[in-house]
């Protein structure tokens, strides 16, 4: 059962997942809090939550899903402040300038205590358009925590990706001692190749 309450004494975090229509994020989420995957597409909420334990006690994680056509300046504002990690997503046929539309985007609404991580979906299909060169240029303009390769479909990575991006971000923005001091996580540049 998910304590909804532990948002309000500071147990919870919000992971917001960013990327083009159909870039998987609703895939992700769904393996990795059902273990199931859908061929077709499915009606969801935006956002869900799943229980995580650390250190002996729950806290609570909102996986959050953006759509921005759905929302208006303000708006979209407020759901980038609230993130405590932010996903980018980008499927494996389609390549990475989308995504750097998506973080200069993003990068008008967030500060610099937010987790960033990158994903790359929809690995069973096999391909990547990107030239490593240009991969490597990419990674040099944009400072982010990790870069992760996942298959919703199959499944592969997909919880190992997400227990790490969980773990990272819970050990930074929730304290379960009052005398603990937040974990400072360096942002790094990788290289994808």
């Amino acid at each position: 059962m998910i304590n909804r309450k532990l948002f309000k004494f500071g147990k919870g975090v919000n992971i917001l997942f960013v990327g083009e229509r159909d870039c998987g994020k609703t895939s992700l989420i769904t393996r990795y809090i059902n273990d199931i995957y859908f061929d077709s597409k499915l009606d969801h909420e935006e956002s869900r939550l799943k229980d995580f334990e650390m250190n002996g006690e729950k806290v609570e994680i909102k996986l959050h899903e953006f759509r921005q056509s759905e929302y208006n300046e303000d708006e979209t504002v407020s759901i980038f402040r609230k993130a405590n990690a932010i996903i980018f997503l980008f499927p494996s046929d389609v390549g990475m300038e989308e995504m750097q539309k998506w973080m200069m985007y993003v990068d008008r609404f967030i500060t610099d205590d937010k987790l960033w991580f990158i994903i790359q979906t929809k690995t069973d299909l096999g391909k990547i358009d990107i030239p490593v060169e240009q991969r490597k240029t990419f990674t040099f303009k944009h400072s982010f925590n990790q870069y992760f390769e996942v298959s919703s479909k199959t499944g592969e990575g997909v919880k190992e990706t997400m227990d790490i991006i969980i773990d990272l971000t819970v050990k930074k923005f929730v304290h379960f001692d009052v005398d603990e001091k937040p974990v400072k996580l360096e942002k790094r540049q990788c290289v994808i190749v």
